[in-house]
This record gives structure tokens, sequence and C-alpha cells, in this order.
């Protein structure tokens, strides 16, 4: 099937593609870290996921000050559902994605935007801090360009990359061109999407400068208390282990099934207080079995880690 035709774009234009759920507290500074960006041809797609609170108010008073922003409401559907939403309705030759309680430091949108036409890149990305307040760079940076198969490769050595979609700005084509979209009703949604980027991407550049901030809240996604919703996570390595190995990706995917005999442990005593719900339950068993046919290749047995066949030997003793 031939790859869908690339919208018309703006040149040099950039979307920014801002979820918007129930932040009243912080949306403000993130949209005002917008406005003060020194790179000025850009769109702000603010995506109101059906928010309850302040937020849309605060979104409608940036609209009528400044005429980049613009605001699309939606039921409440998630941030997949809302990150797709504001691609569909970008015009921007080139796009990013900021959390609506996370910030963007003044030179965010021109560093990047100038590391992808310096290096004819296909993205960019750089480091973040989560201090508060935010603890920006003050050396000179170093900068690294590589192909994102290559980035991919060392992705379980170190996580400059990180899996989040958050700290990047992304030519429209790569994410056009290969279908790429995050999965309705999912959390951690940018799990799978990020390892697909980097494998369709031909060079990325990377910068340490940390132009980023991310905000860490008690009420957040990755700060929860564990839920079935928290499951989302596991699911989700298991699905980038098996991406990984329909790659071929062996490193990789030895590191995920590492990964995720490390969460079902940690987690062992909720699934064990949780033994009355069996959608808990349920995914208890799944997760396990996969491990149990993960450790049936002696190539997987021989790279996990001793930790993790400790742990597996636990795991697969508990039957709940």
């Amino acid at each position: 099937m031939d790859s869908p035709k690339v919208k018309d774009t703006i040149k040099d234009l950039i979307s920014i593609i801002i979820p918007v759920y129930n932040v009243e507290k912080y949306l403000d500074a993130c949209l005002e870290s917008v406005v003060s960006q020194t790179y000025k041809n850009f769109e702000a797609i603010l995506i109101n996921d059906g928010s309850t609170d302040g937020s849309l108010k605060i979104c409608n008073s940036f609209c009528e000050r400044d005429p980049r922003f613009r605001t699309i409401t939606t039921e409440n559907g998630g941030l997949s559902v809302a990150r797709n939403r504001g691609m569909d309705a970008a015009q921007g030759e080139f796009l990013c994605f900021l959390d609506s309680d996370d910030m963007f430091h003044e030179r965010y949108l021109e560093t990047l935007h100038d590391l992808i036409l310096q290096y004819d890149a296909d993205f960019a990305c750089c480091a973040f801090t989560r201090k508060d307040p935010p603890q920006w760079s003050t050396e000179p940076p170093h900068v690294y360009v590589e192909s994102g198969e290559e980035i991919l490769d060392h992705m379980n050595r170190d996580d400059v990359i990180k899996t989040v979609v958050w700290n990047k700005l992304y030519r429209r084509r790569l994410i056009e061109d290969n279908r790429l979209r995050f999965e309705a009703g999912r959390l951690y949604e940018d799990m799978l999407f990020t390892p697909q980027m980097l494998y369709c991407s031909k060079r990325a550049v990377y910068t340490d400068e940390r132009l980023h901030y991310y905000r860490v809240r008690k009420d957040s996604i990755m700060q929860r208390k564990f839920s079935e919703k928290s499951l989302h996570f596991h699911d989700s390595i298991c699905r980038r282990a098996d991406y990984f190995q329909k790659l071929g990706k062996k490193a990789l995917y030895y590191h995920e099934i590492d990964n995720l005999i490390f969460k079902v442990y940690k987690n062992m005593s909720d699934f064990e207080s949780n033994r009355d719900n069996e959608n808990i339950c349920g995914e208890y068993r799944k997760f396990r079995s996969y491990i149990a046919a993960a450790l049936k290749n002696p190539a997987v047995f021989m790279h996990i880690s001793f930790k993790s066949k400790v742990k597996s030997f636990l795991i697969l003793l508990k039957r709940i």
C-alpha cells in the first residue's frame, strides 16, 4: 500500500500540540513559555480534552491575545486521542508535543529547528530538567548526530533519547509518511511510538542542553498508585519486546524481558493484595506466561541478569 500523501504544510512553521486536561494550576506558565519563544513562526494547537476545571477559559484567553493559538475542544478521550487530534489539525512542516504542565526554555524551538536544518535531520532532541524551579543549562552544549536506528540500538545502554515524545521536534513528513500514531485508550502511549519513530529516522540530532522542563506531579500518570491502569505500563513493555524481536534487535528484546521481570516482581505485593480483582489477576497471569515463554529460549535466559533469573523464578512459583 502506498504511503499517504503528506498534507500541504507551511514552510518552517512549527505546530506545537498541547493536550489539556484539568491543569488550570500549571497551564498559564506552560503557555507563557510558548509565547516567549525566540522562534516566532509557530502555531499552538490546544486540545481541550473535556476539561472540567478552568483550563478551557485559560486556553481561550491565550487565543484571544495571540492569533497563533487555537483551541479544539473534544470529549475526554485521553492523551493519545488528543495528540492524534492535534496532528490531524496541524499545518506546520514541523511538529512537537508539549504536556500542559511542562514548560519550554525560550530557545527550545529555535535551537531544535536550527539543529534539524543544520544536520538535515528527521528530528532533533534535547535534554530536560526536573528541578523546580527549572535549572536550564549554563555550559556550552554538546551535539551528537546518529541515524535513528543507531540511537535505537543503544536505548538500553543510555536513556539519553528516552521514550517520551515531548523533548523532540519532528519533521512532519517523518510521522505522516510512516503512519505513526498513538494508540487510543492507552497510557504510556509513547513507549511504542518512539521506537517506531527512531527506526524510521534516517538521521537524528541530539543536544545535551536542557531546554525542556518536565514537571513531576504527585497526581501524574507516572506517580499514581497501583491500579488496573498501571498495568498498561507492563503491557507496553511486552509490546515493545515483541516489536524489537520482530526487528531482530536481540539486545533490546533481552533488555525488555529484563525490564518486564523487574516490574512484575516489583508489583508482586500489589498483585497479591488484589486477588479479588479478576482483571488484575488475569493480567498477572498473562505477564507470568509471557515471561515463562520468553525464558524457554536459552538465549534469553543467558542474556538476562542474574537478579532477573532469581526474580523470574519467584514469579513463576507465584500463582495468583
